[in-house]
């Protein structure tokens, strides 16, 4: 399969005054849209040499859990310190802004 990344704020799937990052998944799925591998991340950060200055996204992807027990996705960055990965928190009780950009996956079969 190949696979294509899209990237959509919390606004464009239909969510003006923001959503959980659950209600964000189900919107984006019934649009087509699944969620990333972590291994993204990493390999956007490699990839993406001309991502713009202060652009975030945020990688839709399967929550990984710290070692304190806090629920975290990854991100990519592009700000006056340089381009670089983190995570951020994604508890399920933690409103994303209308203004937050996430990348997804759409999937294509190959024939």
């Amino acid at each position: 399969m190949d696979v294509d990344l899209v990237v959509r704020s919390v606004n464009e799937l239909g969510f003006p005054e923001g959503a959980l990052y659950d209600t964000i998944i189900a919107r984006a799925r019934e649009r087509g849209l699944d969620l990333c591998p972590a291994e993204v991340d990493p390999q956007l950060k490699l990839q993406y040499t001309d991502q713009p200055m202060d652009e975030w996204l945020h990688i839709a992807m399967e929550p990984i859990t710290d070692m304190i027990g806090n629920l975290r996705i990854f991100f990519v960055g592009h700000d006056e310190d340089g381009r670089w990965l983190s995570t951020d928190r994604c508890s399920p009780d933690i409103v994303w802004c209308s203004f937050n950009r996430f990348l997804f996956v759409r999937l294509h079969k190959v024939a």
